[in-house]
């Protein structure tokens, strides 16, 4: 296994928890050249990569240890969260009780979500996507940096 190409600490994160912007723009930078990141998380740590293709998704599973199961996608908030899912009643209601936290809605997409991001990237057999509004302020300030999702 190679070693980390940078890692960071409790000593670089701002009074607020987040990480400054010169570090995000790091792991953006790798995110974007298709790396992995290990962040922390809500739940303990994540590994993240850029929701982009089918290889990236079989690389995430197979880093992992899993057979070929679809992929969550993590975002900075409830309005890049729209983007790509139908937002009814019950989930609007879900995502304002209980996100950023530790939970994982899956929902079906938006009719205009390309299949490319659905079967390839995400891996969806059905059209669904596993959204997550993260607690991590890390992970919600690395998806939001990026043009696509963050698998998580």
């Amino acid at each position: 296994m190679s070693r980390p190409e940078f890692t960071f600490d409790k000593m670089h994160r701002t009074d607020g928890g987040a990480l400054p912007t010169s570090l995000i723009q790091r792991v953006r930078s790798k995110l974007v050249r298709r790396g992995f990141v290990l962040l922390p998380s809500d739940t303990c740590y994540s590994l993240a990569a850029l929701a982009a293709d089918e290889a990236t998704r079989m690389a995430v599973n197979a880093t992992l240890g899993r057979r070929d199961c679809p992929i969550s996608l993590a975002f900075s908030s409830y309005l890049a969260v729209q983007q790509l899912i139908d937002v009814d009643n019950a989930t609007a209601l879900l995502l304002e009780c209980f996100t950023p936290g530790p939970i994982t809605l899956v929902c079906k997409a938006k009719s205009d979500v390309s299949s490319d991001l659905l079967s390839g990237a995400v891996g969806s057999p059905d059209r669904t996507i596993g959204v997550r509004i993260p607690d991590s302020r890390i992970e919600r300030d690395v998806a939001a940096c990026t043009s696509f999702p963050l698998m998580s």
